[in-house]
């Protein structure tokens, strides 16, 4: 174990025992598997990254009966943008229903909020230079950065917000996500009906986009 890996370990059970003392057993064992889950699927950076999203972590979807997803990207690929855009958006909305159902709560994850119904909560990515030209981008470095929202949709109020950056495709931005996601589902519903082995199941790339979204 390397000290990056061990330095994300201590982290996490630092995390764990400040749940312990905050919110009892039963938030601990889903802070645990979460991150057992972030742990096995990224590097140490991220894992690190995640594991501060599970201590930082808001009840967001709490009160929400439906969540639709936001993709404001500019993927650096022309001539496969539009696809692009629509794996990212509803990659996160496959993040969003599996954690649900992970957890066991009941929300429903709509394709658009017109077919939403009851308290709706919007989940966005929106990459900094949206925008901008391919030569800002440029100047910028290589590095993918940007802010992912959970907004109410109703009055447009932004619940909380994350930035995300030092990656360097939208399949890693995903990756952080996940671990924005995850976390805020415990916090929303800290119930003993999570599905241990369903939540570390959940891979970070939806099946069928690791090709479309690794290399944009």
């Amino acid at each position: 174990m390397n000290s990056s890996t061990r330095r994300s370990v201590g982290v996490a059970s630092g995390v764990i025992s400040v749940l312990l003392a905050l919110n009892g057993c039963a938030e601990v064992s889903h802070a645990r598997n979460a991150y057992s889950a972030v742990h096995a699927a990224y590097s140490a950076k991220s894992a690190y990254a995640n594991v501060k999203d599970l201590r930082d972590a808001q009840p967001v979807f709490a009160g929400y009966d439906s969540a639709v997803a936001y993709a404001e990207i500019a993927p650096r690929d022309k001539d496969h943008a539009d696809e692009i855009k629509a794996a990212f958006a509803d990659n996160i909305r496959y993040l969003v229903e599996q954690h649900a159902k992970a957890v066991g709560a009941n929300l429903v994850v709509c394709q658009a909020v017109e077919s939403c119904s009851g308290h709706i909560i919007g989940v966005q990515f929106r990459e900094d230079d949206y925008n901008g030209s391919f030569a800002e981008k440029i100047t910028m470095g290589d590095k993918l950065k940007g802010r992912l929202a959970f907004v109410d949709v109703a009055s447009g109020r932004i619940v909380a917000e994350k930035r995300i950056e030092g990656v360097d495709s939208y399949a890693a931005v995903l990756g952080l996500v996940r671990g924005s996601i995850m976390g805020a589902m415990i916090k929303s519903f800290p119930s003993s009906s999570t599905d241990s082995a369903a939540l570390n199941g959940i891979k970070p790339i939806k099946p069928g986009y690791e090709q479309v979204l690794a290399g944009a």
